[in-house]
């Protein structure tokens, strides 16, 4: 049976091992995007989803992210560039998103002011975008997509399912202030076997695993502080939603580990070797699930 749907979990840098993933069962002919109705995406899970939506060769995506020079197009991240903001509200914007999918959406001859409507229209697939509302008495999740928010930019559904503090700066629209999904619901399987009504073998996974020894030490930096503080915030808030995330035999769990944490991010972006590091542990994790399949 093909999938239908997919659902794309949060992840931070998981994004590359998220890509190597995708990357690897389209050309082993496990994921086919024709196939695909909807995709269900939180954080970074937004821009890999969005991505596969395109229909680009698996090589063109890689070469793309592996091999573009993203520490000259981005600021550099460090203790003190977090905190010299002007406002004071995340070291990136909404550029951050024009610079990643521009090149991208151009080349399809895709307005980088698409809506969701009309990407839906041009796609024929469904993507859903997590994302969380600070200005609530109580935040809750939200869930963006053609159907509930059809004149919303693609570009900023994905900036509010990242907007993750203080490295991204959260979309202040219509008076809300919207934040990183995995705030709330890091992993979407839920909503998407609720919302769509379907059959466990029709959806393929990416979750990312949450590190719950993240401890900070005397030596350590602001940005090892925040990193602990964002991980054990993202554990409790989503405790519930960790314990009721129902059994799939298709699903791939990623281990971050320490390429997870904040002082990692710099590195990535400034070196090719450690974006192609991540792209190849995609690819083991996908070659190690096509090999269970086939058991």
């Amino acid at each position: 049976m093909s999938f239908k749907h997919i659902v794309l979990g949060s992840g931070g840098l998981g994004l590359f091992i998220q890509q190597g993933i995708i990357g690897e069962l389209v050309k082993k002919c496990i994921i086919n995007i024709k196939d695909i109705t909807s995709i269900y995406t939180c954080s970074c899970g937004s821009i890999t989803g969005t991505i596969l939506t395109l229909g680009y060769e698996p090589e063109v995506i890689s070469d793309y992210l592996i091999k573009r020079p993203w520490g000259r197009h981005l600021p550099q991240i460090n203790p003190f560039t977090l905190f010299d903001q002007s406002p004071p509200k995340g070291l990136y914007d909404r550029s951050l998103f024009t610079i990643i999918l521009e090149p991208l959406l151009d080349v399809k001859g895709i307005s980088i002011d698409v809506t969701l409507k009309e990407m839906y229209d041009l796609t024929g697939i469904k993507v859903v975008y997590m994302t969380t509302n600070v200005n609530d008495d109580v935040m809750r999740e939200y869930k963006l997509s053609y159907e509930t928010h059809p004149e919303w930019k693609v570009i900023d559904a994905i900036h509010a399912s990242c907007a993750i503090t203080p490295l991204i700066s959260p979309l202040e629209i219509d008076g809300q202030c919207y934040i990183d999904g995995g705030t709330i619901c890091h992993f979407p399987y839920n909503n998407c076997m609720r919302d769509e009504k379907c059959d466990k073998s029709e959806v393929f996974c990416i979750y990312t695993k949450m590190t719950e020894n993240a401890v900070v030490m005397p030596s350590d930096n602001i940005l090892q502080l925040i990193n602990a503080i964002v991980v054990k915030s993202w554990i409790t808030l989503n405790k519930e939603t960790n314990n009721i995330i129902q059994e799939n035999e298709n699903m791939i769990s990623i281990d971050l580990g320490k390429e997870g944490e904040f002082s990692r991010i710099q590195d990535v972006l400034n070196t090719e070797t450690a974006r192609d590091f991540l792209f190849k542990r995609g690819t083991e994790y996908a070659l190690t699930y096509i090999s269970s399949r086939n058991r």
